[in-house]
């Protein structure tokens, strides 16, 4: 643990934070916590000089807390799931609260897709720092003021980029498996934490001198996949971004030619809204890709607080037909 939070420490430094400035946190809490470990929570958000928003239950006087308590303690950084961090971003500006200003944003645990990082920039006139974490291993990966590829933790988690089981070269996509350096009770040893990635060769103009990750893709059960064997992330929600009145989306794919498209706006949707959507799919997908679009008030995060863009039910679904057919 002390490894752990000398890194984050370390990995918060990189914005221009030194240790007692306040911190703000807009993360998910956990749903059933006890006395015990709700006092643990205060007493060291108050050692800290930080606190914390529920991502989980992101409301509107939620929003209003956070908006008040930037206000009050002035936090010199903001960290986030990119998706909680863009939403609040949105809030800011419909109620127009322009004294509102962050120095620095830590986005981690989701990706962080360009339109976040420039529309959260923009917003607040900060800096948006990308870091790469789990609870597992602690810090892996995180942006410094450079903003060019994220620094590993080479200190604490060893990083290898694997196909199957065989390394890749450097500059090639693989999935991301980390050793943990610093548990010799319960050792990690090559966990796959199910996360796209590369290893850049390109060294940090900063000299801190760490091997870079270059590239997050996103989990595997979140890319999309197509009957060639491809696996697609991003790039399909693009035309949503920058769309009146969407306020929030989400893709699912039920099979290989069947995709849901759930979308959360301000007032109808009209044909070519739709079109430019449907087309940005079978771009990826295919021409042979159905489309069905829902208008729900709202999509839920999932339990930890996280909005998922993609989430591919193939897998799943693959799995019943071969029962069926056993």
């Amino acid at each position: 643990m002390s490894y752990s939070l000398a890194n984050g420490l370390r990995h918060h430094t990189w914005c221009g934070w030194r240790v007692g400035q306040p911190r703000a946190y807009l993360w998910g809490r956990r749903i059933k916590r006890k006395f015990s470990g709700k006092l643990a929570e205060k007493a060291r958000d108050f050692a800290w000089n930080s606190f914390t928003i529920d991502a989980y239950t992101l409301s509107e006087e939620a929003m209003n807390n956070l908006v008040y308590l930037i206000r009050r303690r002035k936090p010199q950084l903001l960290q986030g799931y990119p998706s909680a961090l863009y939403l609040f971003a949105q809030f800011v500006r419909e109620n127009k609260l322009d004294d509102i200003k962050l120095p620095a944003i830590y986005s981690s645990a989701e990706v962080l897709y360009p339109h976040q990082r420039k529309y959260v920039e923009e917003t607040f006139e900060g800096s948006v720092f990308n870091r790469y974490a789990a609870q597992e291993v602690g810090g892996i990966a995180c942006q410094c003021e450079q903003h060019t590829d994220m620094h590993l933790s080479m200190e604490t988690n060893y990083v290898e980029i694997l196909d199957g089981n065989v390394p890749v070269k450097d500059d090639e996509v693989g999935t991301i498996v980390v050793t943990k350096l610093i548990n010799y009770d319960y050792p990690l040893i090559r966990y796959r934490l199910e996360d796209v990635g590369r290893l850049s060769t390109q060294q940090c103009s900063c000299g801190r001198g760490q091997s870079m990750l270059e590239v997050v893709e996103g989990r595997h059960n979140d890319m999309f996949k197509t009957r060639d064997g491809r696996l697609v992330w991003g790039g399909m929600g693009n035309p949503l971004w920058n769309m009146a009145g969407v306020k929030k989306f989400q893709f699912i794919q039920k099979t290989y030619d069947y995709v849901v498209v759930r979308i959360v706006k301000e007032g109808p949707m009209s044909q070519a809204q739709r079109a430019e959507v449907e087309k940005a799919v079978k771009f990826v997908l295919g021409e042979q890709v159905k489309l069905d679009f829902e208008l729900p008030d709202e999509i839920p995060v999932d339990r930890s607080g996280k909005h998922r863009y993609q989430i591919c039910e193939l897998d799943q679904q693959l799995y019943v037909e071969e029962k069926q057919h056993a």
